[in-house]
């Protein structure tokens, strides 16, 4: 499943009015950690996101993510 047109509609302005930092789409992606999934928003900077992915399909934004996703 392509979930790129979902998560880019995450991408909002900050409360400044400045635009937040973007996600790459060479950067990002899915990744399995002790059987689940991940979507990893990542750019030059760094992690700025992830989601799980649920068994029905659905993203869950996650606060606090596995260290193992930092990684870059």
């Amino acid at each position: 499943m392509n979930y790129w047109p979902v998560l880019s509609r995450r991408i909002t302005l900050r409360a400044d009015g400045k635009v937040a930092d973007q996600p790459s789409i060479s950067d990002s992606g899915t990744e399995t950690h002790y059987g689940k999934r991940y979507i990893v928003l990542r750019n030059s900077k760094g992690t700025l996101a992830v989601y799980r992915v649920r068994r029905d399909g659905g993203l869950k934004a996650l606060k606090r993510w596995p260290a193992i996703l930092n990684i870059w």
